[in-house]
C-alpha cells in the first residue's frame, strides 16, 4: 500500500525537506496514526507539531484524506487505502 502526504506549508516543506512524502507499509489494517507514526519515524522533530504531549493529535495541524476532513471521518483510526493523498495544513488564526 502507498500513502502520499502532500506537505501544504513552508513549515513543514522545510522541516522535511520536500512537499511530498510517499510511505509504504505491506499493513492491510493502516490507519492514519499509523501513516503520521512512519512520518514522525523519518523525522522525529515533527512529533512535537503533529501530537499533544499525551499523545493525542494536535488541533492546530489540519489533515485531509483524499480532501475529506479526518475528524469526519473516523479520526486518526480512519482506515487508509491504497493511493491515498493526505494533505497536511497547519491551521490559520489571527486576531
Amino acid at each position: 500500500m502507498k500513502i502520499t502526504f502532500l506537505l501544504n506549508s513552508q513549515i513543514l516543506s522545510r522541516l522535511f525537506g520536500e512537499g511530498e512524502i510517499k510511505i509504504e507499509t505491506n499493513s492491510e489494517n493502516f490507519t492514519l496514526r499509523d501513516a503520521l507514526n512512519e512520518l514522525v519515524a523519518l523525522r522525529p522533530e515533527a512529533k512535537e507539531r503533529f501530537f499533544k504531549g499525551d499523545g493525542s493529535i494536535n488541533k492546530f495541524i489540519n489533515f485531509f484524506i483524499n480532501e475529506n476532513d479526518y475528524r469526519f471521518l473516523g479520526g486518526d483510526k480512519t482506515q487508509l487505502n491504497n493511493g491515498d493523498e493526505i494533505s497536511v495544513i497547519p491551521a490559520i488564526s489571527g486576531g
